[in-house]
């Protein structure tokens, strides 16, 4: 195989290759396979897989002679960096252990990986060997439900079925729901043609779709499928293609905490609450952030045993009986900052001893809302601290 890249293409093809192809103990998974194909203009395609997410892309070149090469991930990246920044990059296999990159003059060698031995997993050839019906998702709803949810996915491997948020479509409606245990988000947007029944998406797969849209005016593809008894969720935006297996398991049933119906409300500026958590929470030495909702006010508090305190009144539209609530400073921070830009916040406290199923035990849970509205529904839930 010998093929010419431009430099600074074959930079961002590797900056995402590299995502998938990290440093694991598994030596073959830090590796990606190059396949170069003849034509007008010849295609390279970058194939890497972490044994739960293949990615394929695809990227054009001058391909001098079509072939196969395998090499690692990382050290083609930082090779291809140290060139200069306009001439072309030339990869050329020399023989069935070695490739070289060469660029302006310069040379480097790489050891190489045999292709066939490289676990690409059952969906190797990528989703058009697949059976199974597409759902496109207009990318602007898609970057609008991840926005507005990836903060409450998990980062606690124990708890798997929460490392991710479950994505559904189902009559003309988008649903997207993430939550840790400790917040919840969900988030709803009508007018989305196709079906797709409800399944959990890695982190790292919904980490790597916001990127990959953030990029692009390519409306993306979805598709479920099932190869050898396993569920694979295919993402299909542009040039590039991700196949990553569902997470199994049961995903909380959220509507029960979401519909319930609350006993007090406050209709408050969105960024002053945002600001005086923040500062709230900076004087606490337990990160808690004091609410008190009154007539007309939502006070913000927050102190630690030496005697620093913060405290400001924000006012607010109010109804219903007075409470006191403690919040965790982080989530109060991420949940607000997941509602822009929406002007005002709506705070609502349900019934006392609502119970929420997906911790287990009798407890409060303060609704959040944005208001005006935006294209979807946004509702997101925090639960609260014990107030000594």
């Amino acid at each position: 195989m010998q093929v010419a890249f431009d430099r600074i293409k074959l930079t961002q093809e590797l900056t995402h290759v590299g995502r998938i192809a990290r440093k694991s103990c598994i030596p073959c998974l830090e590796h990606v396979k190059l396949t170069a194909t003849l034509g007008e203009p010849g295609t390279v395609r970058f194939s890497a897989t972490d044994l739960e997410t293949t990615l394929h892309t695809e990227l054009g070149a001058e391909v001098q002679e079509p072939g196969t090469v395998v090499v690692n991930a990382r050290d083609l990246a930082k090779i291809v960096k140290g060139f200069g920044k306009v001439k072309p990059v030339t990869v050329r296999s020399l023989d069935s252990d070695r490739a070289e990159v060469s660029s302006n003059g310069a040379v480097s060698t790489l050891p190489t990986y045999p292709a066939e031995d490289m676990p690409m997993s059952a969906l190797e050839h990528g989703l058009p060997e697949l059976q199974g019906s597409a759902t496109q998702i207009p990318a602007a709803a898609l970057l609008r439900a991840i926005g507005h949810v990836d903060y409450a996915v998990t980062d606690e491997d124990a708890r798997y079925y929460l490392a991710g948020a479950q994505l559904a479509v189902a009559g003309g409606t988008l649903h997207l729901t993430a939550t840790n245990g400790h917040v919840l988000a969900d988030y709803q947007e009508q007018g989305i043609r196709g079906d797709i029944a409800p399944m959990i998406l890695p982190r790292d797969l919904v980490a790597n779709v916001k990127r990959y849209l953030a990029k692009t005016q390519d409306t993306p593809t979805f598709s479920q499928h099932n190869q050898d008894g396993v569920g694979y969720l295919g993402f299909r935006v542009g040039q590039r293609e991700i196949i990553s297996k569902v997470i199994e398991g049961k995903f909380p049933d959220a509507d029960k905490v979401l519909d319930t119906p609350p006993t007090t409300t406050a209709l408050v500026d969105r960024v002053s609450l945002l600001e005086a958590g923040r500062q709230a929470a900076g004087a606490s030495d337990l990160n808690c952030v004091k609410l008190t909702f009154i007539a007309d006010q939502v006070g913000v508090a927050g102190g630690d045993g030496s005697g620093s305190h913060f405290g400001q009144n924000l006012p607010a539209v109010w109804s219903g009986s007075d409470r006191v609530v403690g919040l965790n400073g982080t989530y109060l921070r991420q949940t607000l900052e997941s509602l822009a830009p929406a002007d005002s916040v709506r705070v609502a406290i349900p019934e006392a001893e609502t119970r929420a199923p997906y911790v287990g035990h009798v407890v409060d849970s303060i609704h959040f809302t944005p208001e005006p509205a935006g294209p979807g529904m946004v509702r997101c839930i925090v639960m609260p601290m014990r107030l000594g």
